[in-house]
């Protein structure tokens, strides 16, 4: 069995990491939305927090991750995002904060 994080990834977020993350990204979103909406089947107060919660956005930019990062804060669950391999790299700042790389060309990796 493959331990996690495998070798080489970087240890999990610290929560100063995250905080600090947290409070820039709510500067920028004030800076740039007059407001953000959002719709569910239900209300999320009830959501099951013991069963694992998978999010997913329609991917137009870069703030669908930064606004879903706001919203698990929101709502006390933790979050991971899947970052393209070479874009991580470039942007690696991001690995501190718990994204995971993925390569497109391995797909058994995921």
């Amino acid at each position: 069995m493959t331990p996690f994080p495998p070798p080489g990834y970087p240890p999990p977020p610290t929560p100063a990491a995250l905080w600090l993350f947290e409070r820039y990204l709510r500067r920028q979103a004030g800076r740039h939305f007059s407001a953000v909406h959002w719709t569910t089947s239900g209300a999320p107060e009830r959501w099951d927090r013991s069963v694992p919660t998978i999010f997913v956005a329609n991917h137009s930019n870069w703030w669908d991750g930064f606004l879903a990062f706001l919203l698990t804060r929101r709502l006390g669950l933790s979050f991971q995002v899947l970052m393209e391999a070479r874009h991580l790299a470039r942007y690696r700042v991001f690995l501190r904060l718990g994204a995971l790389p993925l390569r497109r060309d391995r797909a058994r990796e995921a």
